[in-house]
């Protein structure tokens, strides 16, 4: 997989050895849990590897990590009761998925090996692509793909906790062939009401398939709560305004907001969207979307990886969201339409501006926006 096989339990002397935990890598630990459902090798996650880091430079546990993305949230909600509850609700959820294994505890709950497979898959994918040079860039950059994917948890259970939260929805239970899964609806909705919605609004539903319960939530989503938790109205502009560059802390924050903004927007009019985008779909768009910011943020983008995965030609995505042109001097260059949809929604919004403001990125995204609005420049922002 990633550098030397890891360590499994041995057999000595009829007696069983297990491998020295302190001395597996970050992804081989990830394995032991996965494969072996290795109880001590969770514990050397949580409680020995302090992969993630504060701003400046400290080091934290996950769990450390994540109260931190807690904090910041209630804070960024204007800090009432209702803001701090939904924040404490998604820490707890957020934890169960990277902690909970149920093979240990005998309590209900999401099982953190599907968690752990998804991230060794994440690396697999990285590595194969791109491999590291030494263990110690081997520790690193698994370890940016471990915040990565504590950072998506983490937003996804915020998302969870205010439908828990909104006296407006309601869990219903869809059954489908031989499978269910639970998914939030408006009260609003009766129960056939809610399945002829699903059936009709749900392309190739498929409940085994691995993420079809998130995939069904989101399209559920988009389609009742456009604003909320994503817009600036649905998530205290007010409050939001005056916080947004009290830390950099917060900028990682806000890039999942400001992805799922730039997502919905291109997803909704995909009409104007170039041949080969078009073709994706609504649905496959945002999936692009999301998925470039979070390799941005990981500092794991690779052009060519994720052009074969939505079947795009490279050329394509280099005209999309290509990272090769000229960003000191947009006018000298052809800005991708995803930098330049990006900048245009960053300069618009007054909290995404001071944020890029607080990150030294603001007058580069006022270039960019000059360069589009430039006379040669003139056109269609899509074609």
């Amino acid at each position: 997989m990633v550098g030397r096989p890891y360590q499994t339990a041995q057999e000595i002397d009829g007696a069983e050895v297990r491998p020295d935990y302190c001395d597996q890598s970050l992804p081989d630990l990830a394995r032991l849990v996965v494969e072996e459902s290795d109880s001590r090798a969770l514990d050397e996650i949580h409680k020995n590897r302090r992969v993630f880091r504060t701003d400046n430079g400290a080091r934290m546990l996950l769990s450390e990590y994540l109260d931190l993305s807690r904090k910041k949230a209630g804070r960024f909600n204007g800090n009432d009761s209702r803001a701090l509850s939904i924040a404490d609700r998604a820490y707890d959820l957020t934890l169960d998925r990277f902690i909970h294994l149920p093979t240990d505890s005998g309590r209900p709950g999401p099982d953190c090996r599907n968690t752990f497979k998804a991230y060794i898959e994440r690396i697999q994918k990285a590595f194969a692509h791109k491999p590291a040079g030494n263990q110690l860039e081997e520790e690193a950059r698994a370890g940016l793909l471990l915040k990565g994917l504590v950072d998506r948890h983490f937003r996804l259970s915020l998302l969870e906790a205010e439908r828990e939260s909104n006296p407006f929805w309601s869990r219903y239970q869809w059954r489908l062939d031989n499978l269910s899964v639970t998914l939030w609806l408006p009260k609003t909705m009766n129960g056939s009401e809610r399945r002829e919605w699903l059936e009709k609004n749900t392309p190739d539903p498929n409940l085994s398939r691995p993420g079809e319960r998130q995939r069904i939530q989101n399209l559920i989503d988009r389609s009742f709560v456009k604003e909320q938790l994503i817009s600036l109205e649905g998530c205290g502009y007010r409050q939001l305004k005056t916080k947004a560059a009290e830390t950099s802390a917060g900028n990682e924050y806000w890039a999942g907001f400001l992805a799922r903004h730039v997502a919905r927007e291109k997803a909704e009019k995909i009409h104007l969207q170039r041949s080969a985008i078009k073709a994706l779909g609504p649905e496959n768009v945002t999936r692009l979307i999301l998925r470039i910011f979070e390799d941005v943020c990981a500092e794991e983008y690779e052009q060519k990886r994720i052009a074969t995965e939505f079947n795009l030609s490279p050329a394509t995505l280099s005209r999309f969201a290509g990272t090769d042109w000229n960003r000191d001097n947009p006018k000298e260059s052809v800005v991708p339409d995803l930098w330049r949809n990006t900048a245009q929604v960053i300069a618009h919004f007054p909290v995404f501006r001071e944020v890029a403001e607080e990150t030294g990125m603001l007058e580069r995204v006022n270039r960019v926006n000059r360069a589009v609005k430039s006379p040669e420049r003139k056109g269609s922002l899509h074609e």
